[in-house]
């Protein structure tokens, strides 16, 4: 079981992304996650995360899979998609106690030479959002330099929506 789940916010053509001002990944862009507590599911956790993070209140967020990443350490994380419609202020940049939100194109996250971005984010995130069916992103890192990605379709034996509904 992974201890951590990361979800991208969609509203049409763009994601709602977080510049993170802390370790890990501080500067880059990425989606909204975190921690699972103690005692807490899988989709609960997605949702108060989203909510101290963004002030977006989700219910049933879609499971896409999960990302694994092999390094120094494996981490793994559950991966969710919601489609939702902006605030009003959503076209503003918002500053949180995590970063910076802010509405991105997926043409400008996928840019090949947007430095910016949580480098495997730029991986999954197609995937993720053309396949209907949840999926296993697999990264192989030597220290921050990406070796190899995968992807794959998880079976239904495995996928963590038969564990949390």
């Amino acid at each position: 079981m992974y201890r951590y789940t990361l979800c991208l916010l969609k509203s049409e053509n763009e994601v709602l992304l977080l510049n993170r001002e802390k370790s890990p990944a501080m500067g880059l862009w990425n989606g909204v996650g975190g921690k699972i507590e103690s005692g807490e599911t899988v989709e609960a956790s997605v949702c108060r995360e989203v909510f101290e993070e963004t002030g977006y209140k989700i219910e049933h967020p879609l499971y896409k899979g999960e990302v694994v990443l092999h390094g120094e350490q494996q981490v793994g994380m559950h991966l969710f998609v919601v489609e939702v419609t902006k605030h009003e202020a959503a076209d503003k940049v918002q500053r949180t106690r995590e970063g910076i939100l802010e509405w991105k194109r997926i043409d400008w996250v996928l840019h090949p030479d947007n430095m910016g971005i949580i480098s495997n984010l730029k991986q999954y995130l197609q995937p993720m959002l053309d396949h209907p069916m949840p999926r296993r992103h697999t990264f192989r890192y030597d220290g921050h330099e990406l070796l190899t990605y995968t992807h794959d379709q998880l079976d239904e034996a495995s996928s963590i929506v038969h564990k949390t509904r």
